[in-house]
């Protein structure tokens, strides 16, 4: 028998965008079976958790949540555990996360979401694929079709703070990023894997990354090019989230926050996000003082200069 075809508006709507996109069917949960299923393609085969750990928002607005969300996937991508120190200053955050696909990019975007103590619903098509992530966390798996409004819901729309969509076809993820803004779901993430169709993507409202073998390129030429700087993060709209260590020579030392602003030292695009010395972390003020070898965690509203980067450091 046939598979009944789901008519939600948010539906309908995505099968509109989908048109130029090659698609699957837009039909309901049951819809796919064991000869057709959801693509989920290995496509990152050097280090695929690179792939989980760089979604880049498109909204210029960037909520506490939505940083730390960002930070998860990027410590993912990068493989790199150097990236906690980033994620550990948005420690106390408990998200209630979504996360459609346990393909390469999926498991460790999950790997590192459960440790970090997030509460993490998987959506994965695959019967074979969701039963070896359910074995490997203590969390809820969903075999079923992320693509159908009542799957969502059942994975817990309603009280869900992301949903984050890891598979390598753009139609599905557009399909679940359209059901999800229809479901009101507060952020949404997704891999957007060829870049013409990006704005489809953004016109829904999901913050997107676009071609990701050019972000691990990037992770890796900034790592190259600039050895001071660690835990390197792009957000959205080319901002950033590195952490730096002063040295003697740099014009902070000596100066607090606030005189090294009121010099032009530091400019209205950046924040010091957080100061550890001494293996103490504190979040600073305008009166905190910069001392030669504290380690600085930054967020920059652009990218940063090589100049800047230079000035900072010394």
């Amino acid at each position: 028998m046939s598979p009944s075809r789901d008519t939600s508006p948010a539906r309908m709507r995505a099968c509109a965008f989908l048109r130029e996109i090659p698609a699957p069917s837009c039909t309901a949960r049951h819809s796919f079976t064991s000869s057709s299923p959801a693509r989920v393609v290995d496509r990152y085969p050097v280090n695929p958790s690179w792939m989980a750990k760089r979604i880049v928002g498109e909204s210029a607005a960037i909520s506490r949540h939505q940083v730390r969300i960002e930070i998860i996937l990027c410590w993912a991508l990068t493989d790199d555990p150097d990236c906690a120190n980033i994620d550990s200053v948005w420690g106390g955050i408990t998200l209630y996360m979504i996360v459609v696909g346990a393909g390469s990019i999926g498991t460790s975007l999950i790997d590192i979401a459960v440790k970090e103590k997030n509460n993490v619903v998987v959506v994965e098509q695959d019967p074979e694929r969701a039963r070896q992530v359910s074995n490997m966390y203590d969390i809820t798996v969903l075999n079923g079709d992320a693509t159908s409004t009542d799957t969502l819901r059942e994975a817990g729309s309603d009280r869900a703070d992301a949903l984050i969509v890891t598979t390598s076809d753009d139609a599905v993820n557009l399909m679940v990023v359209s059901i999800a803004s229809e479901l009101k779901i507060p952020s949404i993430v997704s891999i957007v894997n060829k870049k013409e169709h990006a704005e489809f993507f953004r016109k829904l409202g999901a913050n997107v990354m676009e071609n990701p073998e050019e972000v691990v390129a990037n992770h890796l030429y900034n790592a190259a090019k600039r050895p001071t700087v660690r835990d390197f993060t792009m957000l959205s709209q080319g901002d950033q989230v590195f952490r730096l260590t002063v040295k003697p020579t740099s014009p902070l030392v000596g100066r607090t926050l606030a005189e090294s602003s009121r010099k032009g030292i530091l400019p209205p695009t950046i924040l010091i996000m957080s100061i550890e010395r001494d293996g103490k972390r504190e979040i600073p003020t305008g009166e905190s003082t910069i001392e030669a070898g504290d380690v600085l965690t930054v967020f920059s509203l652009e990218r940063a200069s090589d100049e800047l980067v230079e000035t900072l450091t010394g």
